[in-house]
């Protein structure tokens, strides 16, 4: 089974490891003060299910991506950085880009899913779109998938991690603020960067119109070898759940 839990969304999905298929997903926006009520709800959905293994994505904005050789303090640094009280601290490492992601998560949300599942391993949103590659080989690109309320970005500049973070939005000019901004300050070139999208944006929507004044190289993220079953929707809607079922060994 595969969950991700953020400040305003969970979602869960069971995989097939053997026939590289999800046979089913569900998708919940939750408010961020009503998360561990919402969560015990959801965790309650699930409960006597039978799961070889649960991987648990989180997709919280305490995280930091440290080279490897910095990274013996990585989870103390994350807690000084942002200074959150009641977190519980974690590290992945990521050998492809010899890097370690350290994160923390809620610890009343880490403790709801280790008590149902004692199993479940976790892994930080930043570390599957660092490990799994997203149909694009552009040096400049800025990845961005968007949940309701917040959107992940990850930036390579010549081919070069230069930022991972986590923001919160209101309006889509919001999101081409913040995009416009790193492109500025990283010195890419607004009109030349491959802006690639994934999450619950469509090519009609408002966002995707605000952000088409200002980039002109936008591309939906392209799906993983996995697939859904009986799915409608876009494939890149659920590219984080994708890149997740890719990274289970």
């Amino acid at each position: 089974m595969l969950i991700e839990v953020g400040t305003d969304h969970c979602s869960y999905a069971f995989f097939n490891k053997a026939a590289n298929t999800i046979a089913a997903l569900k998708y919940f926006s939750v408010d961020e003060f009503e998360m561990e009520t919402q969560l015990k709800s959801i965790i309650a959905e699930l409960r006597n299910k039978d799961f070889a293994a649960v991987l648990v994505c989180a997709s919280y904005p305490t995280a930091s991506l440290t080279p490897s050789k910095y990274a013996a303090n990585g989870e103390e640094l994350v807690q000084l950085i942002y200074d959150h009280p009641m977190q519980y601290a974690l590290s992945d490492t990521i050998n492809e880009w010899q890097m370690v992601n350290a994160y923390s998560i809620p610890m009343t949300v880490f403790a709801l899913i280790k008590n149902e599942f004692p199993q479940a391993k976790f892994m930080h949103a930043y570390t599957p779109l660092l490990k799994i590659y997203n149909g694009f080989a552009a040096e400049d690109q800025v990845s961005v998938h968007v949940t309701t309320q917040h959107f992940c970005v990850l930036v390579k500049k010549e081919s070069q991690v230069q930022l991972a973070q986590i923001y919160a939005y209101k309006t889509p000019l919001d999101v081409v603020y913040y995009l416009l901004k790193i492109c500025s300050e990283l010195q890419l070139n607004q009109s030349e960067v491959y802006l690639i999208l994934s999450g619950l944006v469509e090519e009609d929507s408002a966002m995707y119109s605000e952000l088409h004044h200002y980039f002109l190289n936008m591309h939906f993220a392209q799906a993983t070898s996995v697939s859904l079953l009986q799915n409608e929707h876009p494939q890149h809607f659920f590219a984080s759940i994708y890149n997740l079922a890719a990274c289970v060994s």
